[in-house]
């Protein structure tokens, strides 16, 4: 066995962890309710949130995503600001959820009090995307 196959693997870093879970705490704290984040494994109490605007100073489609899924169960319109644009997963997904989002620029935006409906998704690049073609070529 060579040097290089017996040295252990580097651990590739988490995106959380790039930005430091600090950034989505302090961001969702916004809501002033209270927050309870052991190991990765985080609770909200607390009473209503009220929807906020809120303005990243860096681009984070993590911190982006808490904010607005918390803004889902906050009174009124919850606003997310970027810099520039990150990964916009979340904004693309929700609409099959049956929630309605809303992009200004930079900026993009949910109502409170939506609902999320089951949906069926077909994702590319995944093995049940792929399991879906078999047979199917002839």
């Amino acid at each position: 066995m060579s040097a290089e196959q017996d040295r252990e693997p580097e651990a590739l870093p988490l995106p959380l962890q790039e930005i430091g879970e600090g950034a989505v705490v302090g961001a969702v704290e916004e809501f002033e309710t209270a927050l309870d984040l052991r190991r990765s494994e985080g609770s909200i109490e607390g009473g209503r949130l009220r929807a906020i605007r809120y303005d990243q100073k860096v681009a984070s489609a993590q911190v982006k995503t808490a904010v607005l899924l918390a803004g889902l169960q906050a009174e009124g319109r919850t606003t997310v600001s970027e810099p520039e644009l990150s990964r916009d997963h979340t904004e693309r997904l929700l609409p099959a959820f049956g929630v309605t989002v809303h992009r200004d620029g930079l900026a993009v935006s949910v109502d409170g009090g939506a609902r999320l409906r089951a949906a069926t998704l077909d994702v590319p690049g995944t093995v049940g995307h792929h399991l879906s073609s078999v047979g199917q070529e002839r």
